[in-house]
């Protein structure tokens, strides 16, 4: 695994991957956001 500047945004990758069925959608959501902002 890459080591991000920003751990906590990682942690909540996982736990969204873990809670919601649409882990690969929340990590597309995530990745759209840390491109945007």
């Amino acid at each position: 695994m890459r080591i991000c500047p920003e751990p906590d945004a990682g942690a909540i990758i996982v736990l969204m991957a873990r809670l919601e069925p649409f882990g690969s959608y929340a990590v597309l959501s995530y990745r759209r956001a840390a491109g945007t902002s």
